[in-house]
């Protein structure tokens, strides 16, 4: 039989035990028990029991299994191998487990079920969407064609004028439709344009409410439309897309009148109080109805591209309405929120930057070339918090010739440790996603150092939350990636006191 030191080289770990999971003795000194039974789950000392009391012996083969041990208040998989010891001095059996260990293995496996079980659903997904586009494609067409033919047939000029308004409504259905696939279509290819220009969202909600104010779906459902308008004309007309925000609103407004089938709905804004992001603040859309609600289980899903409502067990809409409508607001650098309960209606929201100023961000290219002077950054010496290699030598190659000293920390456990080396810093530019320590901690064990430290958070994820996480982490100020060199230099300025 192979003595203990033998096989606790052949192993991660070892352990003897008695019949009772007494450890007798261990490979390893991170251990604060001398039961087996605390380190195991209660199936898997079971499993061991039963071993114990099946007489196993020392001509036994080896027994496999696979234990998830709780090592340090950690769960890890260890694949494992038991018998017994062999001692005739001894008169109760003493059993060994040898531990290898597949945390790694058990890890990648997961990872392999979660994406296959995702990939699984994705194509599900995919098609009752496609079954139900044809549903919705093929509805509005057959009354096109179906009453086409029905108008050569009658003289009945109320009859014909009857035809032609359901042609015209499963027209525009039909286009609603086919526009949806269009702007999917652009947003997959990244080429959809966000054109800003002065608008006044008052008259825009009002134009809004007079293509709505005759919808015979209204009508039909005793449904009221109404808004709420807040700010007087000055305060009103702002930069942003009136087109994107039109269609934002009608998707949102048409959802909603599907959904209601009494009561009102209610369209209308608000201004968020502005913080170091957002300093005029942000102007925040709403769509709020009495309809029947959203249920809990598909409010994670409801912007999910492809997802469908269910009303009962009916399928309802294309399943690319609100996925376009959370892709344009996030365009606009926003953010979308929807709160629902079953029974009483649902609110959607979404937030945008308010800018009211008299500066248009859209600037030409020759315009943004005059604007960008390089800042002279003598004597500063800049934190650059960035793992990516790549993103690191743009931003180096846009600060030459600045005069700025750069110190590269390739994630947040050094940029911590370059702080405390006493760096010097006069601001650091941090990413927020890096391995080992991300950018969140390090900012905040940072700011707990030097909190007059600047530090200005660059992401690729500038939505759902990162800003504000990023503001509550310590983080003075936030830059979208890709990072605009007029940005930049603005925030150098700002920050180092130019």
């Amino acid at each position: 039989m192979l003595s203990i030191d033998v096989l606790s080289r052949l192993n991660d770990m070892i352990f003897v035990f008695d019949s009772k999971g007494k450890i007798l003795e261990s490979g390893t000194k991170i251990l604060s028990t001398e039961n087996l039974q605390s380190l195991v789950s209660k199936k898997d000392w079971e499993r061991i029991s039963s071993y114990i009391s099946s007489g196993i012996t020392e001509h036994s083969p080896l027994i496999e299994l696979e234990i998830e041990f709780s090592i340090s208040r950690k769960q890890y998989w260890y694949s494992c191998k038991m018998g017994v010891i062999s001692d005739e001095e001894k008169k109760e059996k003493q059993y060994f487990l040898g531990l290898q260990n597949i945390q790694e293995q058990k890890e990648r496996e997961e990872i392999l079920r979660n994406e296959k079980e995702k990939a699984e659903s994705q194509e599900k997904i995919k098609t009752s969407f496609l079954a139900n586009m044809s549903h919705e494609i093929r509805t509005p067409m057959n009354s096109i064609i179906g009453f086409s033919e029905l108008i050569k047939e009658t003289d009945d000029q109320e009859e014909k004028d009857q035809y032609i308004d359901i042609i015209k409504s499963s027209g525009q259905y039909l286009l609603n439709i086919i526009n949806d696939i269009i702007d999917i279509s652009k947003i997959e290819s990244g080429i959809l344009d966000i054109k800003v220009r002065r608008t006044n969202v008052n008259e825009l909600i009002d134009r809004l409410l007079d293509v709505y104010i005759s919808d015979n779906r209204l009508d039909s459902k005793k449904v009221k439309l109404y808004t709420v308008k807040t700010l007087d004309t000055e305060a009103a007309t702002i930069l942003t897309d009136p087109t994107r925000i039109r269609q934002i609103l009608s998707n949102l407004i048409d959802n909603a009148i599907k959904f209601t089938r009494r009561g009102s709905i209610e369209v209308g804004y608000r201004l968020k109080k502005g913080n170091k992001i957002y300093p005029e603040g942000e102007i925040c859309f709403y769509v709020k109805d009495t309809g029947q609600g959203i249920r809990e289980s598909e409010l994670e899903l409801i912007f999910d591209r492809f997802h469908q409502v269910r009303e009962g067990d009916e399928i309802r809409g294309s399943g690319l309405g609100l996925a376009i409508v959370d892709a344009l607001v996030k365009k606009m650098s926003g953010s979308i929120s929807v709160q629902s309960k079953t029974g009483e209606g649902s609110n959607f929201t979404f937030c945008i930057p308010y800018m009211n100023r008299e500066k248009d961000p859209v600037i030409g290219e020759k315009s943004r070339k005059a604007r960008i002077e390089k800042p002279n950054l003598k004597n500063k010496h800049i934190l650059i918090a960035e793992d990516v290699p790549a993103n690191f030598k743009f931003i180096s190659a846009v600060l030459r010739g600045t005069n700025a000293k750069l110190t590269w920390a390739k994630n947040g456990k050094e940029a911590v440790e370059a702080v405390l080396e006493g760096g010097d810093f006069d601001m650091i530019l941090m990413d927020l996603r890096m391995p080992i320590m991300d950018g969140y901690k390090a900012s905040r064990h940072i700011k707990s150092i030097a909190p007059k430290l600047p530090i200005v958070a660059l992401t690729a994820y500038a939505v759902d939350g990162d800003m504000e996480k990023a503001l509550e982490a310590g983080c003075d100020d936030y830059l979208k990636k890709p990072v605009s060199i007029q940005n930049l230099y603005e925030k150098l300025k700002i920050f180092l006191d130019l």
